[in-house]
């Protein structure tokens, strides 16, 4: 092997879910990739390498990357994976991949070789990634304990405590994160867990505005009674589901499906996917904590149901942070720990 070049083989471990329907092969993509693994050797601050600056001033560092696959299997959904809710169509597909950089940056290409196996664990690829898809792993350095591994990076790793598989795996996560972040309306009623810790502090979430500011969307299919919070304060709402992922808009049967469109008024922020990256590892979904919904903090969004609108902020830095949620879910037995 090459001074310049370095080589993986990469085995995948859940399916990705892509976009390329037409393109044979299609599966990992060198262009998803190298801003990925980009931002993660700058993360480093490793003292033999240095980033570079690009014309927009964004960093990066010089090398290439070539993605080849075999035994490239494609297969198309007809009932959309459960933790997949648009409705083009989709693909879901799994390969043996080759990854190989060049770089005439010898420092770079020792830093990678050690590093790249790690960044992979940590780290998921395609659409809905953040829900376990796209997840590859190192054939020669898989880690024997992934929680070991991954506080390298992260101070505190939490799991489900029920035991999946690859059947499993999908709903499982689904239904854990419809109940984190939206609530439960099937088989009984269940305020969402992110409802019920802003809660504890008075603080209302944004659907509650969203029926007082636009009566006609405020149905119960079941004529059941709004649940309150405890002390509320009247004007005291917040955009609570904003801090696990942003969306561009709200559905809501009355029966008819009606949406309410969400803008940030600040128009650099457009969409953000969730902070929390699920891993399914042997028989254990794992919980990653990322802080990148920290940049909403505070901000103003505008809320559009036909002519009608109203403004809300999201959380401030002072009333939510990711790690003391989840820790409210572990002290209530929701999760645990990772040890």
């Amino acid at each position: 092997m090459s001074n310049f070049k370095l080589s993986f083989t990469l085995k995948q471990y859940t399916p990705i879910i892509h976009f390329q329907s037409d393109q044979a092969g299609a599966t990992l993509r060198a262009s998803e990739l190298k801003p990925k693994f980009d931002r993660f050797l700058i993360a480093l601050k490793h003292p033999d390498i240095k980033p570079l600056k690009g014309t927009q001033g964004e960093k990066y560092f010089d090398y290439k990357v070539k993605i080849t696959t075999k035994d490239w299997n494609i297969k198309n959904f007809d009932k959309f994976p459960p933790l997949y809710f648009a409705r083009d169509n989709k693909q879901l597909s799994s390969a043996q991949l080759t990854v190989e950089f060049i770089s005439f940056n010898t420092k770079l290409i020792e830093v990678m070789q050690t590093e790249f196996p790690k960044f992979l664990a940590i780290t998921n690829f395609g659409s809905r990634s953040s829900k376990g898809y796209g997840s590859f792993w190192d054939e020669k350095t898989m880690p024997t304990s992934f929680v070991s591994y991954a506080k390298k990076y992260y101070p505190k790793i939490y799991k489900l405590d029920t035991k999946v598989n690859e059947k499993n795996w999908e709903k499982i996560v689904g239904d854990f994160y419809k109940l984190l972040k939206m609530g439960n309306n099937h088989g009984g009623y269940k305020k969402a867990y992110l409802w019920e810790y802003f809660a504890k502090d008075g603080i209302r979430w944004e659907k509650r505005q969203i029926k007082k500011e636009f009566p006609t969307l405020a149905v119960s299919k079941n004529a059941n009674t709004p649940i309150d919070t405890l002390d509320p304060k009247e004007e005291n709402y917040r955009f609570i589901r904003s801090m696990l992922g942003l969306a561009g808009y709200y559905e809501f049967r009355t029966p008819s499906v009606e949406k309410v469109t969400i803008t940030c008024n600040n128009k650099n922020i457009k969409r953000m996917r969730s902070p929390i990256e699920f891993k399914y590892i042997g028989d254990t979904i794992y919980l990653l904590c990322n802080d990148f919904y920290k940049i909403l903090y505070g901000k103003s969004f505008k809320f559009q149901y036909g002519k009608k609108e109203f403004d809300i902020i999201a959380p401030k830095e002072n009333e939510f942070d990711l790690y003391k949620f989840m820790d409210y879910l572990a002290e209530r037995n929701i999760i645990k720990v990772a040890q």
